[in-house]
């Protein structure tokens, strides 16, 4: 899912594992391992987040910002990891380290 791609990418890229992570649980981390940035302040490794918290009936989502405007997140079963273009991110972090 898209949230343990993203989980994968910090834990191989730091070397530590920053904890089970979901879209949930990212949100509920803004403030502590993550701070919330402005799109103008994106560079690559950054997340994305379509929402922050749960939303009744809705279904979140998260990538990894991966420069030049477009995104590495987990599509799905039947297309795996992509990059390219994602307008659904609202929502822009960066991951300031584990705890």
């Amino acid at each position: 899912d898209c949230a343990g791609y993203v989980q994968w990418v910090l834990w191989t890229a730091l070397g530590e594992n920053p904890g089970y992570l979901t879209t949930a649980s990212i949100s509920d981390l803004i403030g502590t391992k993550f701070i919330e940035i402005s799109a103008s302040e994106l560079q690559p490794g950054d997340i994305g987040l379509k929402f922050k918290g749960v939303r009744a009936g809705a279904q979140n989502h998260t990538g990894i910002y991966a420069g030049g405007n477009t995104w590495m997140h987990a599509k799905g079963a039947k297309y795996g990891i992509v990059r390219g273009n994602y307008s659904g991110f609202t929502v822009f972090l960066r991951y300031v380290g584990v705890t």
